[in-house]
């Protein structure tokens, strides 16, 4: 008999296959399902919360557009300021009566908005439990905030709901914490938005964002601004009403020496930090908006214009100084300057005197050093590069309102702790160095447009503050430079 061959299938093990066949193939199927579905929801939910997000922009678009309308509508006054900020109390007070806390967010019904939005809103309006807005909204002094002034029509977006795409949007203001005391009046030009977005099936998102007026004449709102880097390796010491500094790109704290009573601002990452009793850190907030920094523009104010050929002459063009002959004063024929005031072809004009040079603005055509020492009532218009290394008194001349020093090129300030005293506004098309102990009643900045001047070359800082100055900033200096007016997005954040 010969050896049975082996079996490769026993009697129902056919059946058991088919079985564990189908026991996977459903359990495939499932999964697959199952992954299905949950792309799909998580499709549908990603365009609930896209379109909640558009709805909340869009609120906050037309909130800013009305908040321009309001304060434009008066004349620009550059003594006073705009007369529109007492509209903006109006909204603040109007708000603060007629709409919920901002921590109170508004229900609806899953209704459908498109069909019934005017249905819906008007009984979101009078309806007590909503909290968004007074019974009878024109009778209580709505009509007296139109969106655009230009309109005709009454249309009051603050405080109420308004119907956008599937949905709509409300619209609080509160004001910030902005030192008074008082939540009904602006007095830094900033205030805070909550929008709160809802859409047809009852999916909410509101977000918070700060705004802040740019008038059409340019107001720093810092102590130092840089439109780069801020390379801070001194001892620097920042105080006044408004003590904060702001880099638009990087900043960088060397040493525990600084100190800045207010907030240090960076458009981007914050290296280091002041000393233990300074304010907060900010980085990752938006970039500020710097003005061309054109000593051109102001060149009608000129009341001495010290040239590149070595002459001086007045508005008149009459003729006061001449370096040129031979070293002799054509007016006193005796010393070679004009009120301290001489010039090289190489090194441009330089101030190395003692007095109290006449008043008014000093519109030089090439680089200035301000060496010596001495009381000044005076601008300075410097199409190079200027530098300040003598110990003077320094106050703006009025019709500069309260600029001190425009340079097109780059400006260094050194000095003598209290021996000097420069007041007003500093400011720079390139770059700023810092130097020695100067005391500063008022405000830096350096646009950082270019680096091709030699005045602080090389450096990767838009300013660069070696020393150990003092600055005080209080804030409202007026410039008269230009910028683009509007309402801009200091900081936004998602609250819900």
């Amino acid at each position: 008999m010969g050896i049975p061959a082996p079996r490769l299938f026993r009697p129902g093990s056919t059946l058991i296959i088919a079985v564990g066949l189908a026991l996977i193939l459903a359990a495939t199927a499932v999964a697959l399902t199952t992954e299905v579905m949950f792309r799909r929801r998580l499709t549908k939910e990603g365009k609930y919360l896209d379109e909640t997000e558009l709805t909340c922009r869009a609120g906050l678009e037309r909130a800013r557009r009305a908040l321009y309308e309001y304060r434009t509508t008066d004349a620009w006054d550059p003594a006073l300021g705009m007369n529109g900020k007492a509209q903006w109390n109006s909204i603040l007070a109007y708000c603060r009566n007629a709409s919920p806390p901002p921590d109170r967010v508004f229900e609806v019904e899953a209704v459908n908005f498109p069909a019934r939005a005017a249905e819906n809103y008007d009984r979101m309006k009078k309806e007590a439990e909503f909290g968004t807005y007074l019974a009878n909204p024109e009778a209580d002094g709505a009509a007296t905030f139109p969106e655009a002034p230009a309109k005709t029509e009454a249309e009051v977006i603050f405080g109420q709901n308004k119907p956008f795409r599937r949905g709509g949007y409300l619209v609080v203001l509160r004001d910030n914490d902005d030192g008074d005391g008082n939540p009904l009046e602006d007095t830094d030009d900033t205030i805070v938005a909550f929008v709160t977005a809802t859409l047809d099936d009852g999916t909410q998102r509101e977000i918070e964002a700060v705004l802040c007026f740019e008038p059409p004449t340019y107001v720093q709102r810092h102590a130092v601004l840089g439109g780069g880097n801020v390379h801070i390796l001194g001892a620097v010491k920042v105080n006044g009403l408004e003590p904060t500094i702001k880099a638009n790109e990087r900043l960088t704290f060397v040493g525990v020496a600084n100190h800045v009573e207010g907030t240090s601002y960076a458009g981007g990452t914050i290296t280091g930090s002041p000393d233990a009793t300074s304010g907060a850190l900010m980085p990752d907030t938006p970039p500020d908006a710097i003005p061309e920094i054109d000593p051109f523009e102001f060149w009608s104010h000129g009341t001495y214009f010290l040239k590149e050929d070595g002459t001086i002459t007045d508005a008149d063009l009459n003729v006061l100084f001449n370096a040129n002959l031979k070293g002799r004063d054509p007016l006193t024929g005796l010393t070679a300057n004009w009120n301290g005031f001489t010039y090289t072809s190489s090194t441009g004009w330089t101030y190395a005197g003692t007095g109290s040079p006449p008043a008014g603005v000093y519109a030089v055509q090439a680089d200035l050093t301000i060496a010596g020492t001495g009381t000044f009532e005076a601008s300075f218009l410097v199409l190079g590069t200027m530098k300040i290394s003598g110990d003077i008194k320094l106050t703006p001349y009025p019709s500069m309102l309260d600029v001190a020093a425009l340079a097109r090129g780059d400006l260094t300030i050194a000095g003598t702790p209290g021996l000097n005293d420069l007041r007003g506004f500093y400011a720079a098309h390139e770059q700023i160095l810092i130097a020695g102990t100067p005391n500063l009643r008022g405000a830096l900045l350096a646009e950082n447009a270019q680096d091709v001047r030699l005045g602080v070359s090389g450096k990767v800082s838009a300013i660069t503050i070696v020393g150990t100055p003092n600055i005080t900033h209080d804030g409202g200096l007026r410039t008269g430079l230009l910028t683009p007016s509007g309402v801009a997005i200091r900081q936004i954040r998602r609250i819900k």
